[in-house]
């Protein structure tokens, strides 16, 4: 579908034994603290692109838990999230131009007490710089290959790169660092045309179970099931897995995707891929909302700001984040609530 995106996100979690990197800071002392961190981070990733770095965006996260009792109020945020320049280039799969954008997340939570463990995010985003429907669902894959090709090395870069930006932390203690196994990875596409949105009503309202879509005679319906098959298949192709249940997830801000995700996968805790669309008339408006695109292109960020794939992939992140958090504190026997940013 022509100004579609896919994306992809990994997120990386850091603890040391005793669940910190520093003696835990607070106020401005942290604030102080993160940023050098944030940007020294800034600078080993994206030094080497640019003569000099932009600026690293900081903002403050409350956990909801927090908010409710009134306690937010005394220490004004529960921790810290750093957004790091997004870095944007083209790269070519098979003589079609992408147009590939990077962006990194950090939290504070490992230079705080009993703020859980610091989460590392890594998003991707890509799409044809020429999009071209009929071509979307191959394109997509392309690009799923180059994420899985480069995966191992995006990783371990971003793992050095935080290593080393704790020298920019006062008594920063980087002995018994580690990243914890069980990292979470998300991959999602756009698709708003009717066999999709035929799939997520078959799944939703119907009740129908895959074993039923795989044999059904619904054209538009297998249709459907083809394109989410297909996204799934090269998303989870690393891993030689296939995912044995779909499911819907419906938003309050008008987005919907089928999600499928796959247990047992080496090195994740959490990986999950979906195709994800708007609500609204079974994709009935995609062939004028095409038109109107091809005739007036959207830049990167307004394709960025209307994607489904994007909102949702961030919903999910955020959701499993917290998931594997709380197993972590059950593990070692903590009680108090758990938060992830």
């Amino acid at each position: 579908m022509p100004n579609s995106l896919t994306v992809s996100r990994f997120g990386l979690f850091i603890s040391r034994d005793d669940d910190r990197l520093v003696e835990p800071l607070a106020g401005d002392s942290l604030v102080q603290a993160f940023r050098s961190q944030a940007a020294a981070l800034a600078q080993r990733l994206y030094g080497s692109l640019a003569g000099s770095v932009p600026a690293v965006e900081i903002v403050a996260s409350t956990n909801p838990s927090s908010a409710r009792s009134g306690t937010h109020e005394k220490a004004r945020f529960d921790t810290l999230i750093a957004k790091l320049p997004r870095i944007e280039e083209t790269i070519t799969f098979a003589s079609v131009p992408w147009i590939i954008s990077r962006r990194i997340t950090l939290t504070s939570s490992a230079l705080q007490s009993s703020s859980g463990r610091s989460k590392l995010w890594l998003s991707i985003h890509g799409m044809p710089q020429k999009p071209n429907r009929s071509q979307s669902g191959a394109r997509a894959t392309a690009f799923l290959a180059w994420v899985n090709q480069n995966e191992l090395h995006l990783l371990s870069e971003l793992r050095a790169a935080f290593v080393e930006s704790l020298r920019a932390v006062p008594k920063a203690a980087a002995s018994g660092l580690k990243f914890r196994d069980g990292s979470v990875r998300l991959n999602f596409t756009d698709d708003d045309t009717k066999p999709v949105a035929h799939l997520v009503d078959a799944i939703h309202y119907d009740h129908i179970e895959l074993n039923q879509l795989r044999t059904t005679s619904d054209e538009e319906l297998r249709k459907g099931l083809e394109t989410v098959d297909h996204f799934a298949s090269h998303a989870f192709a690393d891993h030689k897995l296939k995912p044995k249940k779909f499911s819907v997830l419906n938003t309050t801000y008008g987005m919907q995707a089928v999600v499928c995700r796959l247990e047992g996968a080496p090195r994740y805790s959490s990986l999950l891929s979906g195709v994800a669309r708007h609500m609204g008339d079974g994709g009935g408006y995609q062939d004028e909302l095409d038109k109107l695109d091809a005739e007036r292109p959207l830049s990167l960020d307004q394709i960025r700001s209307r994607s489904a794939a994007l909102h949702i992939s961030a919903g999910l992140a955020s959701a499993e984040a917290l998931r594997l958090e709380r197993r972590v504190r059950t593990q070692a026997g903590h009680t108090s609530p758990a938060f992830a940013s």
